[in-house]
């Protein structure tokens, strides 16, 4: 959370929060690895099964409102290299595609072998680094493309090149690009 909601919370202001949020209804239980199902569920009655749902319960929901148009931050700190991140707001988990995110991410920009690495580090010369991932959130993620600049003053025509880029890469997107983000 925020520093200054931090300071601002009391004890009993945690446990009504715990108590109101923290309910079998608005919990899931992850169990990974080479356990006894039956077993598991015994501790998980036995643990938990004295909780008592809240059928009136409702999930907050928060306004959000897609990008009308684009935003730059600049912070300027004394360093000796420039690190730049683009990022889009995209469908989130509940959308249940997240798994398409990941394989544009990995044809776009995750990895030597992918369409932008290829493309600024190798042939243009313009970043040092770059790769692109996905930020999967429940509602919203963030798709990001990552670089490093050679050169700080290139950033603007790093960026522009990246957005043209992009919109080369769907006009020219083959199978064998798709493949290789599946096998990945």
């Amino acid at each position: 959370g925020y520093k200054q909601d931090l300071w601002s919370l009391t004890r009993d202001s945690l446990i009504n929060f715990y108590n109101h949020h923290y309910i079998p209804n608005n919990a899931t239980l992850v169990v990974v690895g080479d356990v006894d199902h039956e077993q598991v569920l015994e501790l998980a009655k036995r643990n938990f099964g004295h909780i008592k749902p809240n059928w009136n319960y409702k999930k907050e929901e928060f306004y959000h409102s897609p990008d009308l148009k684009s935003y730059q931050v600049k912070l300027y700190r004394d360093v000796k290299q420039s690190n730049v991140i683009m990022s889009w707001t995209i469908p989130g988990l509940s959308n249940k595609k997240s798994y398409l995110f990941d394989i544009a991410s990995r044809v776009i920009g995750a990895g030597k072998g992918s369409s932008l690495y290829k493309k600024f580090v190798n042939e243009y010369e313009l970043v040092t680094e770059l790769e692109s991932f996905v930020d999967e959130l429940f509602e919203y993620g963030l798709f990001n493309i990552y670089f490093k600049p050679k050169n700080t003053e290139d950033i603007d025509k790093i960026i522009n090149l990246i957005n043209k880029e992009l919109i080369n890469i769907i006009d020219t997107l083959e199978d064998s690009d798709i493949n290789r983000a599946v096998k990945k």
